[in-house]
């Protein structure tokens, strides 16, 4: 009798690639949706549990300040059959087809803005609607990791370990959600193109998902999209998959049109903004390095990377995930065939990390750490499917290496923050007893696969509670705005028409308590969005460069205490006040701790006086409010013209004046507008003239002009084009997923026949 040896390290893993070999469709189908959604319900049920050490957890920073406004205003808007298109109230602001982010085309923020502009609690509705993308991101991540081979149990972990990746979780999720929206929806288009390319999958899926990536508006969303698009016809080119591929190429195609339609105004809007650069240069800021990502596998550190926070911040940016020493479980000699089959992983892992080590400025592109969580996802999804397809039984040598990989990175973790060794420690001994737990189940056959799910279900929740115990909020501020909706309408009560803050709101002698009485009195960005006042002071990220320099304004709106002596004097080329031009009706003068005394430019609101026809209207603690004596239009109509010109039946919209000239002399005459000299403006009976201070519309009539009409009117650049491709794009996609249904009922119907 002979006696075969097997060698256990090429035994392959319990429960890793043992996958039944095939199951009648339907009942897969039915076990791959109820894995999906359990995936996505148990990353709800994680992210939940934030809230439990800070309420306003998912209420930090950019959503307080800026998403969460633009929502309400779209939902307000939506509610009255109409959506925001240009405000020249707004100023800076108020070019939405330019600025890209309100997500003016995508009938899923047009859902979130109707649910949470009907809703009365700012941080319930923002917490909802985060918790849901991240169940989104969770089943998308999932569906990925299966359409790579991964097994169920690991790409269950894939769904529950990218979503409470550091970065996603406490910059993403608890301020920057539009970048956490479009990192939730890429697995879904990646997911549908390989359907596409493997299983002759419908195209309008993965469309429908990449057109609402592009048109939430944020570029990095669609980049890192392009990379994947890049990735899968690589893996078709490598499969000799003609017609798949084509098609494949076809919906990038589609895509690539909607892109220009949201991008394409910005672009083209570019020369007179801020984001008008292209030069490449490193500033370190928001870059990480590769120490930090050393210490991706421990759970609670905080990686030495500079922000808009101090240095380290107070939270485990970098950190990805707890199960990544698993990879000392790989047969290398299996890793590359299952590598091969992966080209979009090894893309997209590949360009996200080139742009997160590379320089912080790349033209437009800044601040490398937002494009982490497309690395983390591609490192979480990869390891899953190696774990899956290429990893064997553990023996002694195997753990001791998976334990030396725990040491490791709690050794770099501990290089980043030496003080605080305890909680190294505790992050080390949390992710070494997971990965045992793992080692153990994966040593046995029977009951491994639901042993795996339910270590990385109870690790999920165990890893998230110790780091919100540790770090219970993002790094970035939380400004203290209220949560129900309806104080925002205390700030500047009874100010009619449009209106101007001076100085920082956010500089007060005591911290801002949520809730507190300061913003009772004034708001800050686009919290103004939820005032019953029009207020220029809202958020801008392209900035309209010569306005901001002139008034000395930043992108959330917060203007320089000095630009008040500015606002009242008079402009050089026509003669008139500033805030004349402007078309301001009310300032608001807000307190400046600490300011030298005396100095009546660095704190007006101390010193300052209201000039002759204005007075001061109110004052408390948080500054001083100067109205008109006579009150004046909103932006957006005539405020000066040269002399000899007489105008008459102006008539003003948001995006068009149109005028009768009744008067002008020999030499001709201008016309100055409250506009901002955004490209796309057209003129009709009149020529553009050069900008008055550089920013502010004019328009030269011609010496005979008289008894003609002029209309001045306004669409983004390429208008026409861009419509053309994004309703080009819908009707091609519509066509041709119902031709793939009609065709798909027909080949059943022969089947069967």
């Amino acid at each position: 009798m002979s006696v075969t040896r097997v060698d256990p390290e090429t035994v392959p893993v319990a429960g890793a690639t043992d996958e039944p070999a095939a199951e009648p469709d339907r009942r897969a189908g039915l076990r791959e949706l109820v894995w999906t959604v359990a995936t996505a319900v148990s990353v709800v049920v994680v992210a939940i549990l934030p809230l439990l050490f800070d309420p306003r957890f998912y209420f930090a920073d950019d959503t307080q300040a800026g998403a969460y406004p633009i929502w309400v205003s779209i939902g307000e808007h939506l509610r009255q059959g109409q959506l925001p298109f240009f405000e020249p109230s707004r100023w800076m602001s108020g070019n939405y087809p330019a600025e890209g982010q309100w997500g003016l085309y995508n009938p899923v923020v047009w859902l979130v803005g109707w649910f949470v502009s009907g809703a009365g609690d700012a941080v319930v509705a923002s917490s909802v609607v985060k918790i849901a993308f991240l169940g989104i991101a969770a089943g998308g991540a999932y569906l990925l990791a299966r359409s790579y081979g991964a097994t169920r149990p690991w790409a269950y972990g894939a769904g529950l370990l990218a979503p409470t990746a550091g970065f996603t979780m406490y910059i993403d999720a608890a301020s920057w959600v539009t970048a956490l929206f479009v990192w939730a929806l890429l697995p879904w288009v990646w997911w549908g193109l390989r359907r596409v390319l493997v299983h002759g999958g419908n195209p309008l899926v993965p469309f429908v998902a990449g057109y609402l990536l592009v048109t939430v508006g944020y570029v990095h969303g669609t980049l890192m999209m392009c990379f994947v698009m890049s990735g899968v016809l690589l893996e078709g080119l490598l499969l000799k998959r003609v017609a798949p591929t084509v098609r494949v190429l076809v919906v990038s195609c589609l895509l690539g049109a909607v892109a220009i339609a949201v991008y394409l105004p910005g672009v083209l809007t570019a020369p007179v903004t801020a984001r008008g650069s292209a030069s490449i240069f490193n500033t370190n800021f928001m870059s990480p390095d590769l120490s930090g990502l050393a210490t991706s596998g421990t759970p609670l550190t905080r990686p030495w990377m500079t922000g808009f926070w101090g240095t380290p911040p107070e939270a485990p940016l970098l950190y990805v995930a707890w199960l990544l020493p698993l990879v000392a479980l790989l047969s290398w000699s299996k890793v590359l065939d299952v590598l091969s089959r992966s080209a979009a992983l090894l893309v997209l892992g590949t360009a996200a990390a080139g742009l997160v080590f590379g320089p912080s400025d790349v033209g437009p592109l800044r601040f490398p750490a937002r494009v982490f969580p497309y690395l983390a996802l591609a490192i979480v999804v990869l390891v899953a499917v190696l774990v899956s397809r290429a990893a064997v039984r553990p023996t002694r040598s195997r753990v001791i290496a998976v334990l030396v990989l725990v040491a490791a990175g709690g050794a770099f973790a501990w290089f980043e923050i030496p003080d605080q060794w305890l909680l190294v420690g505790l992050g080390m001994t949390l992710a070494a007893l997971g990965l045992l737990a793992c080692l153990w189940f994966l040593a046995r056959s029977r009951a491994a696969a639901p042993g795996i799910a339910v270590t990385l279900l109870v690790m999920a929740v165990v890893v998230t509670g110790a780091q919100h115990w540790a770090f219970p909020r993002s790094p970035l501020p939380d400004f203290g705005l209220p949560a129900s909706t309806s104080d925002y309408s205390h700030a500047l009560q009874g100010v009619d028409g449009d209106a101007m803050i001076v100085g920082n709101p956010t500089m007060t002698s005591d911290p801002v308590a949520p809730g507190s009485e300061w913003w009772r009195s004034t708001l800050y960005a686009n919290a103004w969005y939820l005032s019953d006042t029009t207020v220029v002071n809202t958020y801008s990220p392209i900035l309209h460069k010569a306005f901001a320099e002139d008034l000395c304004v930043d992108a959330h709106g917060v203007v320089c205490w000095e630009t008040l002596e500015r606002l009242m004097a008079p402009d050089e080329t026509t003669g008139e006040p500033l805030v004349d031009l402007l078309a301001v009706n009310a300032v608001q003068v807000l307190a400046r701790p600490g300011a030298p005394a005396g100095d009546v430019s660095a704190d007006p609101y101390t010193y300052a006086v209201p000039p002759a026809g204005w007075h001061e209207a109110s004052r408390d603690a948080a500054g001083a409010v100067w109205v008109r004596d006579v009150p004046v239009e909103p932006a957006g109509g005539v405020v000066w013209t040269s002399d000899g010109v007489a105008l008459s039946d102006v008539r003003i919209t948001k995006t068009s004046v149109t005028l009768h000239v009744d008067e002008v002399p020999a030499g001709g005459g201008t016309i100055v507008f409250s506009r901002l000299n955004w490209p796309g403006y057209e003129f009709e009976g009149a020529q553009e003239a050069d900008p008055v201070r550089n920013y502010l519309l004019a328009a030269e009539v011609a010496p005979g002009s008289s008894g003609e009409d002029v209309t001045v009117s306004f669409t983004p650049p390429g208008w026409a084009f861009e419509l053309a491709c994004l309703f080009g794009a819908i009707a091609a996609a519509m066509v041709w997923g119902a031709a793939a249904v009609v065709a798909g009922v027909l080949a059943r119907r022969r089947q069967t026949v």
